[in-house]
């Protein structure tokens, strides 16, 4: 306890201004939960409504080598855990791309819990929990802080499993919320998270030793080149992901009405290829944009894909 104390007046005395990259860069995110054991434990415990003192293991069962350069087109920085020897979680920071985030999500925590061993009983599956922090919501018409969901029945409510959780914080919903006893913790990380400058983490963090450890840990972070080199490749990434939904996206669409739906989607597949996207990534954005079905956007990708 004292250390941390020690620590924490360090970073006021030194860290002034605004933050170089802060917790919504999701390899900052990824950095500073899977280096601190502390602010892991009390992050989960503020999105779960579980009393830190009942978190005794908390196993990232994905690690990566911090500072190391990782493929910024293809790497997911979630992070995969074991709770409690008994739960597996799906963490992730995700700003940028909210693609098909229903699927997206849902395909995690399927991954998760059909990871059974050749032999093993399907009883000895696990719970799994997938945790999402969205900038804004995937579905236009639905706005809200804090979403839970599991398979129930739509006639009664009634609790199919509790073995699928897939839980959703937009984060952009931060100041219209009306805070409670159900939500203060985790209301309170996600005001962490948006903060920009050192004065406003700092004056997050005092009434909480979980925050004050990941805060700390930020600092140490920004502190690491190695960490803001990579820091810098992720914002850089989603950059560049900005601009296919921006130039590139608007000369498809426009492709498209000058020359009709097929040359349009032609063009559109070739402006995503320049850009770098993966296939998938591609058959992603034809669905959302052209309004196709997934077999429809395959079938474009069978006569234009070239690699």
């Amino acid at each position: 306890m004292k250390d941390i104390k020690k620590q924490m007046n360090s970073v006021k005395n030194e860290a002034t201004g605004k933050i170089p990259y802060g917790f919504t860069n999701d390899y900052m995110f990824r950095a500073v939960f899977q280096k601190n054991q502390k602010a892991l434990k009390g992050l989960l415990s503020a999105v779960l409504g579980m009393p830190q003192q009942e978190i005794v293991s908390c196993e990232i069962t994905n690690p990566i080598i911090l500072g190391e350069a990782i493929d910024d087109k293809t790497c997911v920085l979630d992070i995969r855990l074991v709770l409690n020897y008994d739960k597996k979680i799906n963490l992730e920071m995700q700003i940028g791309n909210i693609l098909n985030w229903p699927k997206r999500s849902l395909y995690y925590t399927c991954d998760m819990y059909v990871d059974l061993h050749k032999g093993e009983d399907y009883a000895q599956a696990q719970p799994c929990i997938h945790i999402g922090f969205v900038n804004t919501s995937p579905f236009p018409d639905y706005h809200n802080f804090y979403s839970k969901y599991q398979l129930v029945n739509v006639e009664n409510g009634h609790v199919y499993t509790g073995d699928f959780v897939l839980i959703m914080i937009q984060l952009d919903q931060v100041n219209k919320v009306v805070v409670n006893d159900q939500n203060r913790e985790i209301h309170r990380w996600v005001k962490l998270f948006m903060a920009r400058e050192w004065e406003e983490v700092l004056q997050m963090a005092e009434e909480s030793d979980a925050m004050q450890e990941a805060v700390v840990t930020l600092r140490n972070m920004t502190e690491d080149e190695k960490i803001k080199l990579q820091c810098w490749a992720r914002k850089r990434y989603e950059a560049d992901k900005k601009n296919i939904y921006t130039t590139g996206m608007e000369r498809g669409r426009e492709q498209g009405l000058e020359q009709g739906l097929e040359q349009g989607v032609k063009a559109f597949i070739k402006i995503c290829t320049q850009f770098g996207r993966t296939r998938n990534e591609t058959r992603q954005h034809l669905e959302q944009e052209f309004e196709l079905s997934s077999e429809q956007a395959e079938e474009y990708l069978e006569k234009y894909w070239v690699t």
